[in-house]
This record gives C-alpha cells, sequence and structure tokens, in this order.
C-alpha cells in the first residue's frame, strides 16, 4: 500500500473519528496526483470497517463512494473486487448499471456510485422506487439508502469537477446544481458526525472553504493531506508525505509542454502523423471530436472515437479493444471527448488537446504515460481563439472563458519562464516548483495558484434551501419526487434520457421490444429537443434523431403489473416530457414505465455513434 494512502487511513482513524462527537467535526481532504490510486483507499477503509477494528468502526459500518460518471463506476466496482476477492460485498449504482451488481440502497460493504443517484438517496427519493412512487405504489423506503448513507463513510471523489467554471457548462452536464447540491450534503454530514473525505487530484483551494462553511458547524476544519517531493519541504496547514518512490516517479516522467494557436483538426492533422503513438486528440465537445476524427481518417493512421454518444455495448468493446491494443504497442489514435478524463485506464505516449481551466487539462494529462515510465511525452495545447464567446463568458460553448484565459496565460508564462519541459503536470504536490537535473518545474499546486484565484464559486440560494429543506424530519419522499419532477434532476441541468438504438426499423415495428442494455444510449434530453424546465419537446427537433409517429414518437414502455410487458408505443409530446420526467406514463393501454426513446437506425453508425452533435 503507498504511503499516502496509510496516511489517509491513520487520519481517519487518529483525526477525524475521535472529533465526530465533538464540536469541533474535521473533514479529510485527500489531494493526490492522478494516478496514485486515492480511489483504491477506499476499498482498504471498507477493510478496517468489516473488521471491527478502530474507532471508525464505531462509527460507520460500510463506505459509499461518490464518483461524476457510471463509467468510473464501472471501473471501480471490477478493480475492487479483484483487489478484495470474496472477503467484501462490493456493488455499485448508476444509470444502465450491471443489474447483478447494483445495490440500490447501497448497504454493501463498499458501494460505488455516481452522483445522480446518490442525491436521489440523499435527498428522500430512494433510486430503486423512484418510478414505483411516481406511480402511487409506495411512499418509498428513503429511510433504508439514507440510514445506510449516515451510517457511511462518505467518500466524494473528484469533487472539483462539480465546481463551477472549471466543469462544463453545456445545459446537459454538472454546474451551479451539482456545486449546490454537493454543499448541503456536506453541510448535513458534518452537522450528522458522518466521516466524509474529499478527493481530488487538482486542489480547488479557493472553493474548500465555501464547502466547509456551508456545513454550518463551529469550526469544522479539513485536515489536508498531500504528497510532497522533497523530505524536508516545510508545511503548515497540510499532512505532507513524502512517498520517495512515487516521487521519484514524478521525477523521470517528463512533459514536454507546447501551446499553439489554430482549429484542432487542422493542427491534428498537420501534427499527429509524427507525434508518438499512441497519442490521444482531446476534444471538448462530440462535434469537434467527430470533425478531428473524420480528418484523421483520411491519413495512413489507426484512429479511434471515444464520446458518451456510443451504446453502452459499443463503449465497452472500444475500450477493450484499446486496451489490448495498446498493451500490445499498437501505434494508434485515440480522439476522445471528456469521457477519457475520468475512469478509463488508458495510457497514452502524448496528447493533443482542446484548451480547458486546469483542472480537465491536468485530468486529461494524467492519461499520459499513466504509468510514470522515465520518458518523455508531448502535451500540446490547441487554443481556438473562433471558439471564444464573450457573451456567453463560455469557452467552445463548454468552458468558462475567464478560467480558460487564464488557464493559457499561466501555461504560457510557464513555459516562457521554464521552458518546454518546466511544467510538472503529474507534480499535484505540497510544493509550488521543484528543482529537477538542474531544471527547475512548476507543480500542478503552483499553477493552481494563479489559476484558481478569483472569487469562491456561487451557490444557487433557492436550490440550496429547497434542498435543505428536504432534509427536515417533516418532509416525506413524496414531497422530494415532487420537486425532482420540477427539475428533472438534483444535480444537472438537464436530465438524461435512455435512447434505444435497434438494429434495423423491423425491430420495433413488432409492438413488443425489451431493451438491450447494451444498445442503450443516455442521451442529454436538449439534445433532443426536450426542455424538461419548460416541460416541452420540440417535435421537429427530436425527429433528426427519434422515430416519429404520427403526432409523437416511439418509445418503449413496461406495463405496470404485467410481467415482460414491454410495448413499442407511441407517445404525444406531452406525455414524452411526462415520462422522462416521471418515469411512468398514461398510455391507451394503461399506465406504463417508460424504458427509452428509439432512435432511427440511420442515426446511429459504431463508427461516431449517435448523431445528436
Amino acid at each position: 500500500m503507498r504511503e499516502g494512502i496509510e496516511r489517509v487511513l491513520e487520519l481517519l482513524e487518529s483525526e477525524v473519528a475521535p472529533s465526530l462527537l465533538s464540536k469541533e467535526p474535521k473533514v479529510l481532504h485527500v489531494e493526490l496526483p492522478t494516478g496514485y490510486g486515492k480511489s483504491m483507499a477506499s476499498a482498504r477503509i471498507a477493510e478496517r470497517l468489516v473488521s471491527g477494528e478502530g474507532r471508525l468502526a464505531e462509527h460507520a459500518h460500510r463506505v459509499v463512494h461518490v464518483v461524476p460518471t457510471r463509467y468510473l463506476v464501472e471501473d471501480l466496482v471490477a478493480r475492487s473486487r479483484a483487489l478484495l476477492g470474496r472477503t467484501l460485498l462490493v456493488r455499485g449504482q448508476s444509470m444502465f448499471f450491471d443489474p447483478s451488481l447494483k445495490d440500490p440502497y447501497f448497504l454493501s460493504d463498499l458501494v460505488f456510485t455516481t452522483l445522480d443517484s446518490y442525491t436521489l438517496n440523499f435527498f428522500k427519493v430512494p433510486v430503486a422506487e423512484t418510478e414505483l412512487m411516481s406511480a402511487e405504489l409506495t411512499r418509498g423506503h428513503f429511510d433504508v439508502p439514507r440510514y445506510a448513507i449516515l451510517s457511511a463513510v462518505n467518500v466524494l471523489d473528484e469533487y472539483h469537477l462539480f465546481v463551477p467554471g472549471d466543469t462544463e457548462v453545456d445545459k446537459a452536464d454538472y454546474e451551479n446544481r451539482a456545486w449546490t447540491a454537493l454543499c448541503a450534503i456536506t453541510r448535513h454530514l458534518v452537522a450528522s458526525g458522518v466521516p466524509v473525505v474529499l478527493e481530488t487530484a487538482t486542489p480547488r483551494l479557493d472553493a474548500l472553504p465555501q464547502l466547509l462553511q456551508c456545513a454550518e458547524c463551529a469550526g469544522a476544519k479539513p485536515v489536508r493531506v498531500a504528497l510532497k517531493m522533497r523530505k524536508d519541504t516545510p508545511a503548515s496547514d497540510v499532512v505532507a508525505v513524502h512517498d520517495e518512490d512515487f516521487a521519484a516517479k514524478l521525477e523521470e516522467a517528463r512533459y514536454e509542454t507546447e501551446l499553439v494557436s489554430g482549429k484542432l483538426a487542422d493542427i491534428a492533422e498537420a501534427l499527429a502523423p509524427r507525434m508518438t503513438k499512441p497519442l490521444l486528440v482531446a476534444c471538448n465537445n462530440v462535434r469537434t471530436a467527430v470533425d478531428v476524427y473524420e480528418k484523421l481518417k483520411g491519413l495512413d493512421l489507426e484512429v479511434y472515437l471515444l464520446h458518451a454518444l456510443f451504446t453502452l455495448g459499443d463503449r465497452k468493446r472500444k475500450l477493450a479493444k484499446l486496451r489490448k491494443l495498446i498493451e500490445r504497442g499498437r501505434e494508434v489514435v485515440v480522439v476522445a471527448t471528456q469521457v477519457i478524463e475520468v475512469g478509463v485506464d488508458l495510457d497514452f505516449a502524448s496528447m493533443i488537446t482542446d484548451a480547458a481551466p486546469l483542472a480537465p487539462l491536468v485530468q486529461r494529462v494524467g492519461r499520459v504515460n499513466r504509468r510514470l515510465k522515465a520518458s518523455k511525452a508531448e502535451v500540446l495545447v490547441v487554443h481556438d481563439e473562433s471558439q471564444e464567446n464573450p457573451e456567453k463568458s463560455t469557452y467552445a460553448g463548454v468552458y468558462n472563458l475567464e478560467l480558460t484565459r487564464r488557464t493559457l496565460e499561466t501555461l504560457s508564462d510557464a513555459v516562457a519562464k521554464w521552458g518546454s519541459f518546466g511544467i510538472g503536470w503529474r507534480m499535484s504536490v505540497v510544493e509550488t516548483a521543484v528543482r529537477v537535473d538542474g531544471q527547475d518545474i512548476v507543480t500542478v499546486t503552483g499553477l493552481a495558484g494563479r489559476v484558481y484565484s478569483g472569487e469562491p464559486p456561487q451557490i444557487d440560494k433557492r436550490h440550496w434551501r429547497n434542498l435543505l429543506n428536504l432534509l427536515g424530519v417533516q418532509m416525506s419522499g413524496e414531497e422530494a419526487l415532487a420537486y425532482l419532477a420540477q427539475l428533472g434532476s438534483f444535480v444537472r441541468e438537464s436530465v438524461l434520457v435512455p435512447v434505444y438504438v435497434p438494429r434495423s426499423s423491423e425491430e420495433v415495428e413488432k409492438g413488443s421490444a425489451r431493451p438491450e442494455r447494451s444498445r442503450l444510449v443516455a442521451c442529454p434530453a436538449y439534445k433532443l429537443g426536450l426542455d424538461p424546465e419548460a416541460k416541452r419537446l420540440d417535435l421537429k427537433a427530436a425527429g433528426k434523431v427519434l422515430e416519429v409517429r404520427g403526432e409523437g414518437l416511439l418509445a418503449i414502455v413496461e406495463r405496470l403489473g404485467k410481467k415482460g410487458g414491454y410495448e413499442v408505443v407511441e407517445l404525444k409530446p406531452g406525455k414524452v416530457v411526462e415520462g422522462v420526467l416521471r418515469g411512468i406514463v398514461d398510455t391507451e393501454g394503461g399506465r406504463a414505465f417508460l424504458r427509452a426513446l428509439v432512435a432511427k437506425p440511420d442515426a446511429y453508425s459504431d463508427e461516431t455513434g449517435l448523431r445528436v452533435w
């Protein structure tokens, strides 16, 4: 076990556990680099809890580990099961997750879940019973998963991805709503005397004070644990761990950084042939990724495309194939969106990336020389001025413009001052700069200190008040479900809609079709012309991707109380909205659960995915 992980376990026992019954509860803030294995600390914590040894076991019976993406849930469940064998019950919970490994009530020894599923259980809408509650068949046993959460060590992993500005501002993804929910959750956990661990590879120390302030507990303090490159580096406000072996690897893995201007597709077309393979081309959105892929396809290169709009089956096949090809030393080029940033264990030799704020860039570089071999890797950051939108303060329609500009300025100054090898992309350490073999290198900490020097992120005050009200003892799951129906999601600006991709148009003309999990795509509602907040569906926009029948859309539903009762029906726009928001819809044949909308077969390609970009 790495020294940093050992220190995390020790601090939970010596600092966090004793504080939980005091007026000065402590939160553990773990700042460890990408590839260090901090996520696997949860497996070791769960082992300790099951053994019943130590003070922490007096306060918790399990570990609930929250991550940003369902892909990371799959990866961590698989890795933990391989590590722990049959000694612990390890399960996961997320959209489209393997039913045989699901634990919607979070009662297993170790549960990995997404923020979406976690917040449903946290705010009294048990994820296992959401549809049944909508159908008024139950009022929901929200006390069961809430008991599981409040009697667990709660690990909030890569929380910086939920901080406004650093994450995508695209309507489908996390922004103020997620940050507000995270703050409300932390407040309630700390106030309830629950052990909390915040983990990140890119510390947002400008956001941390607000996160702890929201706990509203007098004297609530973080116990920060981080690595340091040099044994004699002083550290007054952090528990600094010197992992000599890992520090040596960080020194040996060098990154050559270059900043260029232009269109990503053009630059990738010109430079990809000469860059060391396997090569990652990281894009800010699906449209750009497809454009880059189409350009590189015309060259003498082995190119693959990866983004979130592939079916579950195709994505798994692509990842499995890419792992094998890269392990065998094939010189492949992978064009990918943000899905590559977390939960994808691929190791590249070089990278061309769209400009973005510092945190996502650090995550992307974490896929380059992931094993930290003694080698040099190229990192090319491309700034396309035409992607700047000052009116909306966005870059590429995805990221905060000011943060992106500040990141580019900081990187440019660092290269000018320390040279192209002067940025330690994997050095999320205590020091702001280190000297290696006569070369001064600025660390991620040093870069972050300048990039994230502005005002703390803002919370949505109305959402904050509503969420805290839901936690009141007088509130039931029915009130929580009603609020959820208004929003569509406690954490997303737009809900995700299951879309079924048939093999042919005849497949869904039979009147009955159970959607195969492997052929489902989780698509943001707005990309399908659906506005949950306004409760409106643009049928013309939806018809570009989905099967339109008469005045409505083709959908797969499951009849209530009818075993195996899957049917293909036509839903009018209002019913589609109802089904997406509530999970249940009234049809001519009676009430039914909405399982998926049906895509046009020609709107999907196993090469480029669902064409909604």
